[in-house]
């Protein structure tokens, strides 16, 4: 079976509505709430989604050697809904921009060196899907740290 890491950017209120269980991340994802406006955000599925598919885990074990960079799935559990694979996590709006300020630099090459060095021979010869994703990412935590946003990450 295959897992999958999902990010989701939101503002820091509705982290909190999460955390206290006033909102289900389940439900405001791929539920009822899906598009519930929880504070004055309006929440568009192809904007503020991302789904990396099984590259997340390639990803991680590339970024995990860079400072501030294994914080990119997040370093803390929202609450205790299980969402596949154990709850979400994320980072504040601060640690997003810091993520952010680090990612940007990383062309091409370094994405490269950074993945033979960190990842298992079997993900190698699909480097370029993993950097389309690694791509991704970058523009979404770009889009988050320029508009205050948390992030929230996790696998089903």
């Amino acid at each position: 079976m295959a897992i999958f890491g999902q990010f989701f950017r939101t503002d820091e209120k509705t982290i909190q509505e999460i955390q206290q269980g006033n909102v289900s991340l389940a439900d405001l994802v791929y539920g009822e709430n899906r598009d519930r406006q929880i504070t004055d955000v309006t929440y568009n599925e192809d904007d503020d989604f991302l789904d990396i598919d099984r590259t997340w885990d390639p990803i991680t074990l590339a970024l995990f050697d860079v400072d501030t960079l294994s914080d990119v799935t997040g370093n803390k559990a929202v609450n205790d809904e299980d969402m596949g694979y154990g709850p979400a996590h994320f980072c504040t709006h601060e640690e997003v921009r810091r993520i952010n300020e680090v990612l940007i630099r990383i062309d091409e090459d370094d994405f490269r060196t950074m993945f033979t060095a960190g990842v298992d021979n079997e993900w190698l010869d699909v480097f370029d899907d993993v950097y389309l994703y690694f791509q991704k990412i970058v523009t979404f935590y770009k889009k988050a740290a320029s508009q205050d946003q948390a992030v929230l990450f996790w696998c089903v």
